[in-house]
């Protein structure tokens, strides 16, 4: 369960004695999943990037579409980060670990010499 912090903005008038409050969401923050969070967050939502769209399933599978290619693959949380490998319409990419952050609906992979960021829609 996400926690949502808001932030009470106050401002006086001295002359007139006037005072007006605000509620505005805190600025969101940045935090790294681990696979809890990853599970409750990101698991049966749809992530959007330019060219593409890619859906995680509980079952450590994930599938989608690069352009007009088809994405696929098995993902899995080890020591920490999160862990894929796949292929790309049938040509396969390396196994690799990566660090993700989540910062409102936007989502970082951070690999090594690889950034891939995504936006959330459930």
């Amino acid at each position: 369960m996400r926690n949502i912090r808001i932030v009470t903005l106050c401002t006086g008038l001295s002359v007139t004695g006037l005072l007006g409050c605000v509620e505005v969401p805190a600025a969101q923050e940045r935090r790294t999943l681990d696979e809890a969070e990853f599970r409750d967050e990101v698991v049966g939502a749809r992530l959007f990037w330019d060219g593409g769209e890619t859906r995680y399933a509980a079952d450590g599978t994930f599938t989608g579409l690069t352009g007009a290619k088809v994405l696929q693959g098995e993902w899995e949380y080890k020591n920490g980060k999160y862990c894929r490998s796949g292929s790309i319409d049938g040509d396969p990419f390396p196994y690799a670990c990566e660090t993700v952050v989540l910062q409102g609906k936007t989502l970082t992979f951070l690999g090594q010499g690889k950034t891939y960021i995504y936006t959330i829609k459930k």
